[in-house]
């Protein structure tokens, strides 16, 4: 199953806001990523071969819109500036998104409440048993007296 990483997540994140978006518009909104348009090519079904007018496969992210059209007896294709998520890509940026928000849960579980919960119940344990300590002290000599005797 293929991976993304959290930048490759933030540009798909992008794309899929605002698709179709040109690759000029995708630079602009994502400021603080260098190389974003080495990673949408990477992500992207522009930079492989396939027969104009099909698709070969469907293992990118991304797709480019094209335009095919017939010079003379040739079939050509004519990529556009449009970016689009493919199935694929939606599918595994719901899955980053997705072990994200888990992440988050089982960070946010150990790290806050099991600290919470174990301060709540020494709470309520020391409010209890302080204001009883002399019948449990007085307890435990008179059960210890009966076994030693």
């Amino acid at each position: 199953m293929p991976e993304i990483n959290d930048i490759d997540a933030e540009i798909l994140r992008f794309i899929r806001a605002h698709e179709p978006t040109s690759l000029d518009s995708i630079i602009s909104g994502l400021p603080n990523i260098s190389a974003v348009s080495f990673r949408v090519k990477q992500m992207c079904s522009s930079g492989r071969y396939h027969t104009p007018g099909t698709r070969d496969r469907n293992d990118w992210f991304i797709t480019q819109d094209t335009r095919t059209f017939r010079d003379g007896t040739v079939l050509k294709e004519e990529y556009l500036d449009a970016y689009r998520l493919t199935d694929l890509g939606k599918k595994v940026l719901q899955d980053h998104e997705y072990s994200e928000k888990k992440h988050r849960r089982e960070l946010w579980l150990k790290n806050a409440w099991i600290p919470i919960i174990v301060a709540f119940v020494t709470t309520l344990l020391t409010n209890y048993m302080l204001p009883k300590l002399p019948q449990i002290i007085e307890w435990l000599s008179h059960t210890l007296s009966k076994t030693s005797s």
